[in-house]
């Protein structure tokens, strides 16, 4: 069966470690580690043969690059998943303020308003706890008037 070997690249730093790629013709693609140790291993004569040093460093440092990129991708991807578990939260404690009766009957657009704008859960707590004030400070001076009229 005829294989080609492809991407041969050091693993460590040492340069006594490598893969490489075995592609065969029948489509199987294998990736093995070959270590120095063993000079004795057709796969490492072979690679030392086919590749000169210059190739081997040029592919180990696009390996690298490509490693990079894909921590970076992660972390791309972690810090938007964690955004959107943060928008989802946020999501839900606005729901949660809403579903309070001073907040829910109250005539206060501008601070129902601020919840709904509210950029973190601090934000809303505030803007939920003025409205609750509010509420609270109109129902005092109804209980005043009401006192003032007996």
């Amino acid at each position: 069966m005829i294989r080609t070997i492809k991407n041969p690249h050091w693993i460590n730093n040492a340069r006594s470690v490598m893969s490489a790629e075995f592609h065969y013709s029948d489509g199987r693609v294998m990736t093995a580690v070959i270590n120095s140790n063993d000079v004795n291993n057709p796969d490492w004569v072979e690679i030392m043969d086919k590749f000169s040093k210059e190739e081997l460093e040029e592919n180990t440092q696009r390996a690298i690059r490509k490693i990079q990129r894909e921590r970076e991708a992660e972390k791309v991807r972690e810090q938007a998943m964690a955004d959107k578990k943060r928008q989802e939260e946020l999501f839900a404690v606005k729901l949660q303020a809403f579903e309070v009766d001073a907040i829910k009957n109250t005539t206060n657009r501008a601070l129902k308003s601020a919840i709904r704008r509210a950029k973190s859960t601090f934000e809303v707590y505030a803007f939920a706890a003025a409205v609750i004030m509010d509420d609270y400070n109109k129902q005092q001076q109804a209980g005043e008037e009401s006192q003032t009229t007996e």
